[in-house]
């Protein structure tokens, strides 16, 4: 009898182990799938922000405008850090003028605690203090 219930008990322990273990690497598995899709969802307004840098008549305000309407289905849309436009590797913050040949640089961050919840921190895996950046190269034509 004490055999049967010291069996009963490891087995009790052991699927305690094991459920734990599956609901960590889900949860893993979840912040991972929300972060990557917040990545593809940056790198692509990124993108348009630099093609519309590109453009002969364009401004630091329309690019910034192009990518907040990329990211206006976002709930994390409204905690992105101000774009940083790079004209040759020299930062803009007004009108410019680009010519044939210039490269142009969009760069994106945003805290990864605005894209999803902390789920990995009770293991000591914490995105807190953590950004997600997004980088889109252009070269005019």
């Amino acid at each position: 009898m004490v055999t049967k219930d010291l069996i009963s008990t490891q087995q009790v322990l052991l699927n305690a182990i094991g459920l734990t273990v599956l609901c960590v690497v889900l949860l893993a598995v979840v912040q991972f799938a929300l972060l990557y899709h917040g990545a593809i969802v940056l790198e692509r307004a990124a993108t348009a922000g630099a093609r519309e840098a590109a453009l002969p008549k364009a401004s630091y305000q329309s690019v910034a405008a192009v990518i907040q309407q990329r990211l206006v289905d976002q709930r994390w849309g409204k905690h992105l850090a101000p774009p940083t436009v790079l004209i040759n590797g020299r930062p803009t913050v007004s009108r410019y003028q680009v010519t044939s040949g210039d490269r142009i640089d969009v760069k994106l961050r945003v805290d990864m605690l605005a894209m999803t919840a902390d789920l990995l921190r009770p293991i000591g895996l914490s995105c807190a203090d953590q950004q997600l950046e997004a980088v889109a190269h252009r070269r005019v034509p």
